[in-house]
């Protein structure tokens, strides 16, 4: 019990405690011995169904049994041996119930349960359902109890209406239910849907769903159930595919077409068509990628490209008079309606309220900050990044994650008041510990990433086809390993970052095969001087004409 003072078991109680457990080793022991004695002899009968259910009554999790005893029935099934089926699979259902008195949690045994009633659908299907019942008054928080209840209901063919009701029944006994929460969230896009496509719900739902789970959240703030509902109310879904950019390069007979999230070429739903282009290829080889790249087949002052997603139609044209560039000014965050906004307004005060008792609290400053994102980023601006470094200093074990976060944030402002990265484009000094949306740097052909802290994503660099100059200065980076192809990169500055040896920088000069200049002052490996003669001497072996900054 909680709260009493444990006292040392005397030498009597402990040899006691040995022998029982000794005694039921030995038991657990020749139990399996029988059982794979049996299996190897070919013996799927009553007998051996007896010994394994004998071991699975004390050992429910021994998951190499639960299919033995499926061998067993299946054998039995196939040779049409079971007279009385349905005693059979109530046998098997008591037997899972033995265990789960056991282990309310068994995997083995709620994965036992379903497989009885797909083989033998003879079965009382509500008896089931007011099991499952039963067995979430005791712990409502019981997940596989909760899948199981949903494979039931299927079974039953139970209306998606009807399982809200009863999700609602477990909150009102119970805010903290966190899987009734969950349950909510899998059930509301069924019945009510957007149909604008950007919520999870309909507007009208959308709005009593957040006055319902506001209550709940306020009412304890240190619990975590409600705040993950609200979180997923004032998400949105994943927007649908559309192209947002397309180029021509002259110099390097190609033509680019960029998506705002990863798509395939060999998709069916997807036709991209042009006169001017051969096959469409993803950049980085991939299945998936959102950037698209084609040979330049003609030579023209204007090209023209078709794109067709889900039977939606898109005409792009690149003229010569725009650089050859067609570009859709990124949306990153949804519209909210006059009535949405009014009520995000009112819970970001309960939350600031609520901060000002507590201000370390976790869950109302990570709330705050989607409430500000959802009503307006640039009125709220720098209080979404005051709170996200709050989160860093506060939730120390999460810090990593709100630094993602915010940099994620940093960026979508910088290309939301920037215009299209064509030529120079800068995200230095933002302290970003990650890179998001690098497939609209397609175009640049400057990238200054100076003073952050990217060593975590010079992969995302594998966009950057265009760049000719770019700049990673003082970034803590230790390796270079993770640095992309990059066929057009010119100049290249890793100043005064944490390189140990100057074999970061020799093994990934062959990916950058156009390379002229190269700044590696400032790094370890160049403060001794004849370390720094020696990489000098070798990566001129390799590079004759390559001009070197060391210091």
């Amino acid at each position: 019990m909680h709260g009493q003072v444990k006292t040392d078991k005397s030498a009597a109680v402990r040899e006691k405690e040995k022998k029982q457990k000794d005694a039921k080793l030995k038991v657990y022991r020749e139990g399996m011995t029988q059982i794979f004695e049996r299996r190897r002899s070919g013996m799927k009968d009553w007998e051996t169904m007896r010994f394994v259910g004998d071991v699975l009554s004390t050992n429910p999790d021994v998951y190499t049994l639960w299919n033995i005893r499926k061998e067993v029935l299946l054998q039995m099934i196939d040779d049409k041996s079971i007279d009385e089926p349905v005693k059979v699979g109530e046998g098997e259902l008591r037997l899972t119930e033995i265990c789960l008195k056991v282990n309310p949690k068994s995997y083995g045994a709620w994965h036992h349960r379903c497989w009885i009633l797909e083989h033998f659908p003879e079965l009382d299907l509500k008896r089931e359902l007011a099991l499952c019942n039963k067995y979430l008054k005791l712990d409502a928080r019981n997940f596989h109890c909760w899948d199981y209840r949903r494979f039931i209901t299927s079974k039953l063919g139970l209306s998606p209406e009807e399982e809200l009701s009863y999700t609602m029944q477990k909150i009102e006994e119970d805010f903290s239910n966190y899987s009734s929460w969950h349950y909510r969230s899998k059930l509301l896009p069924l019945i009510h849907s957007d149909p604008a496509g950007i919520r999870p719900i309909k507007e009208e739902i959308h709005l009593r769903e957040l006055d319902l789970v506001q209550n709940a959240a306020f009412t304890d703030p240190n619990d975590q159930s409600a705040w993950f509902y609200l979180r997923w109310l004032l998400g949105r879904l994943e927007p649908k595919l559309e192209i947002v950019m397309s180029f021509v390069c002259k110099e390097q007979s190609k033509m680019y077409i960029v998506f705002n999230t990863d798509a395939s070429p060999s998709d069916s739903s997807i036709d991209v068509v042009s006169e001017h282009s051969g096959k469409w290829t993803t950049v980085n080889s991939l299945r998936d990628s959102s950037l698209w790249v084609s040979d330049l087949k003609t030579n023209s002052t204007e090209y023209n490209i078709k794109v067709t997603i889900s039977n939606e139609t898109e005409n792009v044209s690149l003229k010569a008079d725009a650089g050859f560039v067609w570009f859709r000014k990124p949306q990153f965050d949804p519209d909210v309606s006059p009535k949405l906004k009014a009520l995000l307004v009112e819970q970001l005060e309960t939350c600031n309220q609520l901060l000002e008792l507590e201000p370390e609290s976790k869950w109302p400053l990570l709330t705050s900050v989607v409430f500000m994102k959802a009503i307006d980023t640039n009125q709220y601006r720098e209080e979404i990044i005051e709170r996200l470094r709050s989160l860093m200093k506060y939730d120390k074990y999460r810090s990593s994650y709100y630094a993602d976060t915010l940099s994620k944030f940093l960026i979508e402002e910088e290309f939301k008041s920037n215009e299209l990265p064509t030529g120079s484009f800068s995200l230095k000094n933002l302290g970003l510990t990650s890179l998001y949306y690098t497939q609209y740097l397609a175009r640049a052909e400057r990238l200054d990433l100076s003073h952050n802290n990217l060593q975590r994503s010079l992969t995302k660099l594998q966009f950057a086809v265009n760049c000719s100059t770019l700049i990673l200065d003082d970034n803590d980076l230790t390796s270079l390993q993770n640095i992309p192809s990059l066929p057009q990169l010119i100049s290249l500055s890793v100043a005064n970052n944490r390189l140990q040896t100057a074999e970061e920088i020799l093994k990934c000069i062959d990916k950058l095969p156009s390379l002229q200049k190269i700044n590696v002052a400032g790094n370890p490996f160049v403060e001794d001087d004849a370390a720094k003669q020696e990489f000098e001497k070798e990566l001129k072996s390799l590079r004759p004409t390559l001009e070197i900054t060391v210091d």
